[in-house]
């Protein structure tokens, strides 16, 4: 591996480094993500077909204007923050509410990982208490309980 090459791969932070400091400065998104769910809340398929409004908002309260959001469905199953064109990838064959969230808080702290899971772990939970709670580390990401990961 170059250089280069591993200054592309991430370095991801524990559960303990996510959930060790609580981050200030979240009212403004946390308000944005309790309105978006109050609009689609008990019907799980309307909500998913909505996550694309959600990354709309996040970019919205992020850059104050707005911004370009995409929803890509590719081969490649990831989500993905575009710095130069404000763009937001969805992964359409897994739509997740923390996935877009972590894309959002890559909008609004940069690169640090850090930043972006404890952004996304912590709206997630304040907002959706009883599905955080259903919840469990696997790495520096939240699954379902019980589901296996590859």
């Amino acid at each position: 591996m170059t250089t280069s090459e591993k200054k592309k791969v991430a370095t991801y932070p524990t559960a303990e480094e996510i959930m060790a400091g609580e981050m200030e400065g979240l009212d403004k998104y946390r308000e944005a993500l309790k309105n978006w769910n109050t609009c689609y809340k008990g019907n799980v398929e309307k909500r998913k077909l909505a996550i694309p409004l959600l990354a709309r908002w996040m970019l919205v309260e992020a850059f104050g204007t707005e911004a370009a959001c995409e929803y890509s469905i590719s081969k490649s199953y990831m989500y993905a923050f575009n710095r130069d064109t404000k763009t937001l990838f969805i992964d359409a064959y897994n739509l997740s509410i923390i996935s877009t969230l972590h894309e959002a808080g890559h909008a609004i702290f940069g690169s640090s990982e850090l930043l972006a899971c404890r952004f996304s772990t912590q709206l997630f939970r304040d907002v959706f208490p009883k599905s955080y709670a259903k919840l469990e580390w696997k790495g520096h990401m939240l699954k379902k309980k019980g589901k296996k990961t590859c």
